[in-house]
């Protein structure tokens, strides 16, 4: 009866291990879940923040270059006699500054210089931008590299507790034999001989 009563307790406490341990599992199984659905989610938004920027840096890169092409082309730089105003064949006179060709010519070279520079700025921040998506994604790796390393670590945990506790179980059961073999008074042959030579 005993011995029943301890493999039943036996039983009941693999039991209540093995559903710890399921139950850690399920956690940690729907917390990466979350954590990589969120990664993910962080790393699209990354993605679609950096594309957005960089379409809107290339809108401007655009307009700029439009806006410094027409003024390096514009009848008022250019000094052009035979614009025509709206009214009819008569020479807009506004349109005339007297520059000279050098002074034109160091206004294009002026020109020309900026449009290289902000050529130079809109690569950098492309460049830039680059970088730090790499960067979010090695964070990401190096974060979920992080995780399958911590859940490897709680599983040998889990199992070393499991083992643990069956080596206990084991061990008390071997206690408890013992303690019934030293208390156990059996009736043995050397029992009904000594006391047959007492009648």
């Amino acid at each position: 009866m005993e011995r029943e009563a301890e493999r039943m307790f036996d039983e009941r406490n693999e039991e209540v291990n093995y559903r710890t341990y399921m139950i850690e599992k399920n956690m940690n199984e729907q917390r990466r879940l979350i954590e990589r659905n969120t990664a993910t989610f962080n790393k699209a938004l990354a993605e679609q923040q950096r594309r957005e920027a960089i379409r809107a840096k290339e809108e401007e890169t655009r307009l700029g270059l439009e806006e410094i092409a027409y003024q390096t082309n514009s009848d008022f730089l250019n000094e052009r006699e035979g614009v025509v105003s709206g009214l009819g064949e008569t020479v807009k006179s506004e349109r005339f500054k007297g520059l000279s060709e050098e002074q034109r010519a160091r206004i294009r070279e002026e020109q020309n210089e900026q449009l290289q520079q902000l050529r130079r700025r809109r690569l950098m921040e492309v460049e830039e931008n680059k970088q730090w998506s790499q960067q979010e994604n090695m964070q990401v790796r190096m974060a979920q590299a992080l995780d399958r390393q911590q859940e490897r670590e709680r599983h040998a945990e889990m199992l070393a507790l499991a083992e643990h506790n069956r080596m206990q179980a084991e061990a008390a059961k071997t206690r408890t034999q013992k303690l019934n073999e030293l208390y156990t008074n059996e009736v043995d042959e050397d029992y009904y001989k000594y006391w047959n030579r007492m009648e």
